[in-house]
């Protein structure tokens, strides 16, 4: 039985109707092959522990997949599924930021946003809104993070806000940099709305072709 986990931070106990409805419907159309359950962390004012002590309970339950999905977003169980199918250990969607520009929680700044075809682009990091990681990746991240114990917990500081260079680096990069030997990928064939004040919706593809479009015609005016 391939044991699945979502994992889901709410730093003031709420969750919004349409993530449960989203979660609920998700849960309802689980294959029989396969155990999903949830676990939501709530009141914590430090999102990095939260986070950290989602990851020290999906190793120590032997989880094949941790998705985290922030309890602020809304998806298809169809979605949900297809990234699980990908054969790849760090994988998510891309989450369109509450923003009326539309912009997502993607960096790809050291290669070039080539989607392949089956509709992925490697990046060198994605926000956890919508990320799933595979038992492999939970391991790196055991390994190569540092130890500490909590209540006579273990758990391993996965995420953690860093200074380089004099850069603040935010815990969703830091832990994608010690992620990045097994390769770090957005399926773009969805894309996550983010709810707000309202819904904030995108459609990632077609973003990221009209942004590839409008710097190929500078390269060309300046070229």
């Amino acid at each position: 039985m391939r044991k699945v986990l979502i994992g889901t931070p709410s730093f003031d106990g709420k969750i919004d109707v349409h993530y449960v409805n989203s979660l609920v419907r998700t849960l309802a159309s689980a294959p029989k092959d396969m155990a999903v359950d949830f676990l939501f962390i709530a009141q914590d004012a430090l999102i990095q522990r939260a986070r950290n002590d989602i990851v020290a309970s999906a190793v120590k339950n032997e989880i094949d997949d941790l998705v985290f999905i922030d309890s602020d977003q809304a998806w298809n169980p169809e979605w949900f599924y297809g990234l699980l199918a990908h054969p790849l250990d760090v994988v998510g969607f891309p989450v369109v930021k509450k923003n009326d520009i539309e912009q997502y929680n993607i960096k790809c700044v050291t290669r070039p946003p080539e989607v392949d075809e089956k509709g992925l682009m490697r990046v060198d990091g994605v926000g956890t809104g919508f990320l799933r990681l595979t038992k492999k990746a939970l391991a790196l991240l055991w390994e190569k993070s540092p130890k500490y114990t909590e209540n006579g917990l273990d758990k391993c500081m996965a995420f953690n806000v860093t200074v380089e260079n004099g850069e603040l680096i935010g815990e969703d990069i830091s832990f994608c940099k010690t992620l990045e030997p097994l390769g770090i990928y957005v399926d773009t064939r969805a894309t996550i709305p983010h709810i707000g004040t309202k819904m904030y919706v995108g459609k990632f593809d077609s973003w990221l072709a009209g942004v590839l479009a409008s710097v190929k015609k500078e390269e060309k005016a300046n070229g």
